[in-house]
């Protein structure tokens, strides 16, 4: 290892080898490939995010890893790696269309939903018994 400050980097994208679409886009001053086993590493090790816990779905020979961009600058990396999201996930961090809203919405009729957080510990607290020091509504009830 020569200990060099990196002075660029790489923009990539995961994706199954079955599909065209990127599951997740980043970027990393290392190879694709040694950032790949760096995910895999840490959603073996169980960390809980959407993108990890998809990761641990697959079978490790369906994922691969696509460089995509070399930015030679890392004041840019981060603005390159935005306009790579945007350019292929483009509805990542924005809001659902009133379509994709109705949708939703429709799906999850008929499911019981608290209409507050009162309403909630009520039902799971309250309801069963349970007093917990961490949950506001419990302590607020002692008093």
């Amino acid at each position: 290892m020569t200990g060099r400050t990196p002075t660029g980097g790489l923009i990539y994208g995961i994706r199954l080898r079955s599909e065209s679409v990127y599951r997740y886009v980043g970027l990393t001053t290392k190879t694709a490939q040694v950032r790949l086993r760096q995910h895999l590493k840490v959603a073996g090790a169980g960390t809980k995010t959407p993108f990890y816990d998809w990761l641990r779905k697959q079978q490790r020979d369906d994922v691969t890893v696509d460089p995509l961009d070399w930015t030679d600058g890392l004041d840019e990396l981060g603005e390159v790696e935005i306009a790579w999201i945007s350019l292929l996930r483009p509805n990542f961090g924005r809001s659902a269309s009133e379509e994709t809203r109705a949708k939703m919405s429709a799906v999850r009729k008929g499911r019981p939903m608290p209409s507050s957080r009162r309403s909630a510990h009520t039902r799971y607290h309250t309801n069963r018994g349970i007093k917990k020091d961490t949950c506001q509504y419990c302590i607020e009830g002692s008093s």
